[in-house]
């Protein structure tokens, strides 16, 4: 080490000791304020789109009671249940607590586990299952946010 530079070590009172302390120290300073990053990125699965006016689950409803089927149209709500075993599908309910049940186009995808409570928009086809008595979607795209 060069003597200017322990001059001023030594001006500054920092010994070996203290300046791993120091060095110590900032480290773990810097881990934490970058751990308390609480932002969850968007997640993109299947076929690639940009969201441009999602309906809600109450409209995709209104619409499938009125047309049977609905195609091509974007599907935003929040996640109410998914499968927590490998994310094969999942169930967004409307205001009038009518579920849709959501599964993913030729199983081309799957998506993470613990997904429940979080925003999705979805682009698809809807219809109404008269044998399960429910409303189905078929994804071939998802965006979680």
């Amino acid at each position: 080490m060069s003597l200017k530079i322990r001059s001023l070590l030594k001006q500054l009172k920092l010994d070996n000791y203290n300046m791993k302390k120091w060095i110590f120290s900032t480290l773990i300073a810097i881990v934490a304020l970058s751990c308390n990053n609480n932002e969850v990125a968007e997640k993109i699965y299947g076929e690639k789109f940009e969201i441009n006016a999602p309906i809600s689950p109450d409209e995709l409803t209104q619409a499938i009671d009125s047309q049977a089927t609905i195609q091509d149209v974007q599907l935003s709500g929040t996640i109410d249940e998914s499968c927590p075993h490998s994310g094969c599908w999942m169930v967004l309910k409307n205001t009038e607590d009518k579920e849709i049940f959501v599964t993913y186009k030729d199983e081309a995808f799957t998506t993470s586990l613990d997904i429940d409570g979080r925003k999705v928009t979805l682009l698809g086809s809807g219809s109404y299952n008269e044998k399960k008595d429910e409303y189905e979607f078929v994804a071939s795209g998802l965006i979680l946010d």
